[in-house]
């Protein structure tokens, strides 16, 4: 069912992109992320204790992502929830970097130093 939802919601916020209808687009944007995170939480529901850090941090980038979302909404109100978003959504992306990282090193430690490498240089990178 939620993703079901998911994919209306995603469908009826690309049309109102389309057509410009700011008001289908308002609604239906905020509303992709919890469909998310109520599949996610509903599809892992008695799952090993070893992938609980995991699950908590995709849900932790979820809700991230939702209120980044939800920010860029009220860009045109004012720029600081450009700000609130971008922040959100590196929240996010950081949650689920590191919840991949702790996931594949559990699996495979060749790929989780590929992963671990590469996650270390995007984020050590240092200009000069």
């Amino acid at each position: 069912m939620w993703l079901f939802l998911y994919l209306l919601f995603a469908c009826l916020e690309i049309l109102g992109d389309i057509l410009e209808l700011e008001t289908l687009v308002f609604i239906t944007k905020p509303l992709l992320m919890p469909c998310l995170l109520f599949w996610f939480v509903k599809s892992t529901r008695g799952s090993h204790n070893s992938f609980k850090s995991f699950k908590n941090l995709i849900i932790v980038a979820l809700v991230f992502s939702f209120l980044g979302d939800v920010f860029l909404l009220f860009v045109p109100q004012n720029e600081i929830f450009f700000l609130l978003g971008l922040g959100s959504f590196l929240i996010g992306q950081v949650s689920y970097g590191i919840g991949f990282l702790l996931t594949t090193r559990n699996a495979n430690t060749e790929s989780y130093n590929l992963l671990r490498g590469l996650f270390i240089s995007v984020f050590s990178f240092k200009r000069v």
